[in-house]
């Protein structure tokens, strides 16, 4: 065969085109299962409702355990047993906890901006909020008696 000669190309099989489109395919549905399973569920949208009238028991036990550690946390607080910073990070996980039974959403896991978009939330967000600069900072910026008076009211009117 001489430099000069031309020879045509030689063609791939055709199990490697349907091995190909089958891999497309697959990446493709992979994609679209992945976002339908990690979209928001259309229930995080809505607004927490007044509990029933038989939750109601259990809204008021969740109230009591709330108001119960955040008096508790202020008294620790008042005799120097805990500092200010550590008094705000328990307040934190106090509504946290309390807004997950209220809500029925993980909120203990939440980031505050995750928090902010779910509008069950928000109420104690702003609080949460709040709490993060005393929580972080240096110096002080939110007393934890004001800290506790805002969780307490917070507790008892959500």
């Amino acid at each position: 065969m001489s430099v000069d000669e031309i020879v045509s190309p030689t063609g791939y099989a055709l199990w490697w085109l349907i091995a190909g489109v089958i891999v497309i395919a697959a990446i493709v549905i992979g994609w679209v299962i992945l976002f339908l399973r990690t979209r928001p569920d259309a229930r995080d949208d809505r607004v927490a409702q007044a509990p029933a009238a038989d939750n109601a028991a259990r809204w008021d036990a969740a109230r009591a355990a709330a108001r119960s550690k955040i008096d508790d946390i202020e008294a620790n607080w008042r005799d120097g047993s805990i500092s200010e910073r550590l008094a705000h990070q328990e307040l934190a996980a106090v509504l946290r906890t309390f807004a997950s039974i209220r809500t029925q959403t993980p909120a203990a896991s939440l980031t505050l901006s995750e928090l902010r978009t779910r509008p069950q939330l928000r109420p104690a967000a702003d609080l949460i909020d709040g709490l993060y600069g005393p929580e972080f900072a240096v110096s002080e910026q939110l007393s934890v008696a004001a800290a506790a008076a805002r969780a307490r009211e917070l507790v008892a009117t959500w």
